[in-house]
């Protein structure tokens, strides 16, 4: 006679319930055991918690209790112990040895050991830079006999200590002020735990736990708590119903597909628990694992796990009923089924084949004619019971097994359909991937949104079904044909007629609900988690590097001295570094302190070999294991200091001053300067600084236009010179001036220099080209040009002239830029006559353009030689190379006086100025000054010159020109 667990938090008690011949009891769980586990995923996660937080402060913390509890670990965890032994040794006590038992019962092995945040020991081995300081011994609980190196080391230690049942580690701990900066570290492992039985495998006995394996199945740990007589319930393994236990285990070792390929196991338990906490919370805290629920009924525990054992085509059993859970590619209707559509029940009449799959219909149902009372029928739960969203904690693996919340599983429709976000918080302690917590999760929100409930009594038919099996019922009234329902309350009750009945209670359910598709998985981010600083690990300076440098003494001789640099690590927290350093192969030790990442040491013996150390203390006084540098000789400074950098020259009246930046070497005795009047470097400086200027002033002779090179070397106190800047030139030139007349806003100089003399002829003879810049977009510029020329007749015939011409390059413009129309003309002289436009044009014009009519391809352009603006009429007069009368119309003003690219213009009123050189041999200076190009862009000039009247002898011209260009708004 079958009889089910209630689903719900009730205490059985020491009490047995007589009805009849029919007696209800909890075998062994007699002696006031309340067992939960019958609970849905969703109200298991409503119950009150067992204390999570001591329990998940075992994973990271290990303490020293002789009181504590017990710990159980099953599947893979990183857990703290108990400190069960501590003791000294070593004629200095300088090695401790610690006896920490991280578990109450034998486990697979110890995976790694980790100091603080360190790990010292996996792979069977302890890391080599811990291997001189750690010593590890392990035991994983099925030793016999005691430690034989504490024994033979405390005689306090006994061959009676064996620790039996117990997994625990023996450290013993070198002291190192470095390895340990504060003390005594705290000690987790990561292990792997219980062995446990599975029905599945031929060689377990399920009373020989010598014959068990690990195994991180959910289904499988249940079960082993269960019948645990020492930390769990300690039932008979004979009322584990077996073939419930096996589909479950076999359900959770079903792969499943994750986002970005490949698969991973359904449902894994990995988890500590304590004997603080009751029996139930530690079992609901397994099937928590798998979503799964613990129902105890005819004598047997029945263990299940969320979701549904899939069936594979070609596998299919003959004669069974089962529903289509995926069509896949198979072809349902071969074998039996009506249509291939998800969940129509079906009987096969063959094994199937293809990639679809199938899960075992319910077998029973319940209909009309089984009910002995009215059908009550509940449409939409209570508020209290439905969420829109599942959020809670998890112990992640990848996160090195810390506490954080697994991504949320929210749904936006349902929170539409309930008008407020609704969360249920479901902690996971025993899941360590986010990926099952994620199923999990939704899991749970999908159930808590099955709406429909049905309470009936039945016949004795009700004795079939137990809490948490899936039925058929079909009613006409309610339009019910074969829905499926799952069973959540069970109880015997006594008709009006005195017959035996059953109540039960069921909610729909589907399938679907534990559909899982990769689209689902929600990427993990630990960003809103803060790993606080705890100070106990300081990481090493990097890049340590020794350099020798000479320094001044405060007598003024030079003396040697040790530079160490390095690169800080990243910590917001260090407080200082500290240096030690002493002679190669001895222990007087001289040590030094800085807040910089570098030091200078002086007082060095130079003829012998040196040892240095560099550490990192913290504000906590912790300090890091150090950088060396070993054995080092003084073998004199022979490193260059850096050179100088932004270097800038300034023209003044008479003078250049050089500005520049040192560097930051810290045995940097001066500048030296070189300076010349050609690009070739001299020999010697002239003038050695100690500081980041150098005047120059002129020298009798060098005037404006005088172009002076520099070269700039930074020298160590060594002698080391660094590379050569340079070189670098100006011109003495005309001031600048920030504001002349209250329209310039800059002005700057420019200029070129011939030296040589050139022999003149009858043609015209190039002497240099320069460029005037171009200004910002909203300004003109205003350039004149100085140009001195040195003429030397050689036998001259007798007087002559020199012309000299300075030519702009045209840019090719095609297109007149217009001025306004005429309204007044007139003539000003032979060949020359005015026009007058409205309004003040000046800006427009120089006299290196030309107007003209029409804006393209004039007739005729006319050189531009005067233009003045006349306030008291508000005009400007244009007067122009030409006796031809312009009386009306448009004028228009061209740079390159319509002339194609390349095309050299003179200066239209002085197009080539003469200078007159008497008939003797000597030589004469004479000067221009002469207006340049108005432009908004970058112009491109020359300077040529020929001579007139000479009909023997020689003549020969040196050019010196210089200029400066006013910026204008």
């Amino acid at each position: 006679m079958a009889i089910a667990a209630v689903a719900g938090l009730a205490s059985v008690g020491s009490a047995m319930i007589l009805a009849g011949t029919l007696t209800i009891g909890w075998g062994a769980a007699i002696g006031a055991f309340a067992l939960g586990a019958g609970l849905s995923i969703v109200s298991r996660a409503l119950a009150p918690k067992p204390n999570l937080g001591a329990q998940l402060r075992g994973i990271s913390q290990t303490t020293k209790d002789p009181a504590g509890p017990r710990q159980l670990v099953y599947g893979q965890m990183r857990v703290g112990g108990q400190i069960v032994y501590i003791q000294n040794s070593g004629t200095t006590n300088e090695f401790l040895h610690l006896v920490i038992v991280f578990a109450s019962h034998e486990i697979e092995s110890f995976e790694e050991f980790w100091f603080n945040d360190k790990r010292v020991f996996e792979n069977g081995a302890v890391a080599s830079d811990w291997s001189d300081y750690v010593t590890v011994t392990m035991f994983d609980g099925s030793q016999t006999t005691a430690d034989a190196t504490l024994e033979s080391a405390f005689s306090e230690w006994t061959d009676n200590h064996i620790l039996n049942d117990m997994a625990y580690a023996h450290f013993k701990l070198k002291w190192d002020q470095d390895k340990f900066p504060q003390g005594v570290p705290n000690i987790t492992a990561i292990l792997k735990g219980r062995k446990v039985y599975d029905p599945r495998e031929g060689g377990h006995s399920a009373t020989n736990p010598a014959t068990w394996t690990y195994s991180d199945n959910p289904a499988l740990c249940v079960r082993d708590y269960l019948v645990d007589a020492k930390y769990g319930l300690g039932e008979d393994h004979t009322l584990i119903d077996e073939t419930a236990l096996t589909a479950a285990a076999n359900l959770c070792d079903e792969d499943v597909d994750v986002d970005g390929g490949g698969t991973h196991t359904r449902y894994e338990c990995h988890g500590l628990m304590n004997t603080d906490n009751q029996i139930k919370g530690n079992i609901e805290q397994i099937l928590s694992a798998m979503g799964g629920r613990l129902t105890y009924s005819g004598g047997k525990y029945f263990i299940d796990a969320a979701g549904v054992l899939a069936v594979d085509a070609g596998s299919f059993v003959v004669g069974t009923k089962y529903r289509i859970l995926t069509i896949g590619d198979t072809d349902f209707t071969a074998i039996g089924a009506d249509d291939n559509v998800v969940d129509l029940e079906f009987t096969a009449t063959g094994a199937g084949s293809g990639t679809g799959t199938a899960y075992l219909a319910p077998t029973i149902e319940f209909t009309e004619a089984d009910c002995v009372s009215d059908i009550q029928t509940q449409t939409k739960q209570s508020r209290r019971g439905v969420y829109n969203g599942v959020k809670g904690i998890f112990v992640s693996q990848e996160k090195n097994y810390k506490v954080l919340d697994y991504p949320a599983q929210i749904s936006s429709s349902y929170e539409d359909e309930d008008g407020d976000p609704i969360y249920l918080d479901m902690p996971l302690p025993f899941v360590t991937d986010n990926r099952q917590a994620q199923r999990l999760a939704k899991i749970a929100l999908l159930k808590s949104r099955q709406q429909v409930v049905v309470t009936m009594t039945v016949n004795l038919k009700g004795l079939q079904v137990k809490v948490g099996d899936t039925i058929k019922l079909t009613n006409e009234r309610l339009g019910y044909d074969e829905k499926i329902f799952e069973v959540i309350d069970y109880s015997l009750a006594i008709t009006a007629g005195g017959d035996l009945a059953v109540n039960v209670q069921l909610i729909e359910t589907a399938a679907a609900i534990y559909d899982w598709a990769t689209s689902d998985e929600q990427d993990f981010l630990s960003g809103g988690v803060l790993d606080l600083y705890d100070g106990r690990t300081v990481n090493n300076v990097t890049n340590l590097a020794r350099n020798e440098i000479a320094l001044l003494g405060p007598d003024g001789a030079t003396k040697t001295t040790t530079e160490l640099t390095w690169t800080a690590p990243d910590d917001a927290f260090i407080d200082f570094y500290k240096v030690r350093y002493n002679i190669n192969g001895t222990t007087n030790y001289f040590h030094a302190e800085t807040k910089e990442p570098r030091i200078l040491l002086s007082g060095l013996n130079v003829t012998q070999n040196y040892d240095f150390r560099v550490q990192v203390q913290n504000l906590l006084g912790v300090t890091s294991t150090g950088a060396t540098l070993l054995n080092k000789p003084f073998t004199g400074d022979t490193t260059a200091p850096s050179p100088v950098t932004n270097v800038e020259i300034t023209s003044g009246l008479k003078n250049l001053t050089v500005q520049w930046t040192n560097p930051t070497d810290a045995d940097l005795a001066y500048v030296q300067i070189y300076v010349a009047s050609s690009i070739t470097k001299p020999a010697s400086p002239v003038a050695q600084i100690n500081g980041t200027e150098f005047v120059y002033p002129a020298a009798s002779g060098e005037g404006k236009g005088t172009i002076k090179y520099f070269w700039l070397e930074a020298v160590d106190f060594s002698g080391n010179v660094s590379t050569t800047v340079g070189p670098e030139y100006e011109s003495i030139q005309l001031p600048k001036s920030e504001e002349i007349d209250g329209a310039v806003s800059e002005a700057i100089t420019f200029g070129i220099y011939n030296a040589l003399s050139t022999t003149l002829s009858t043609s015209l003879t190039t002497f240099g080209s320069f460029s005037t810049p171009a200004p910002e977009n909203d300004v003109k510029k205003r350039a004149l040009l100085m140009a001195m020329f040195t003429l030397t007749a050689n036998n001259p015939s007798g007087d002559f002239t020199v012309g000299v011409r300075v030519e702009r390059k045209s840019k090719g413009a095609t297109t007149g830029t217009s001025l306004g129309t005429v309204v007044a003309n007139g003539g000003v002289a032979m060949g020359a006559r005015y026009i007058e436009v409205a309004g003040n044009v000046m800006a427009e014009l120089d006299m290196y353009g030309g107007i003209a009519t029409s804006a393209t391809s004039p007739s005729a352009v006319y050189n531009v030689v005067s233009v003045e603006y006349q306030t008291s009429t508000d005009r400007t007069r244009i007067i122009y190379a030409s006796s031809t009368v312009i009386s009306s119309g448009d004028i228009y003003y061209n740079a390159d006086k319509w002339t194609s690219a390349g095309t050299w213009l003179t200066y239209a009123p002085l197009s080539e100025p003469r200078y007159n050189v008497l008939g003797i041999s000597g030589s004469a200076n004479h000067f221009m000054f002469q207006p340049l190009s108005a432009s908004d862009s970058e112009e491109d000039y020359r300077v040529r010159a020929k001579y007139y009247h000479l009909t023997s002898g020689t003549a020969t011209m040196g050019v010196g020109l210089a200029g400066q260009i006013q910026f204008t708004r």
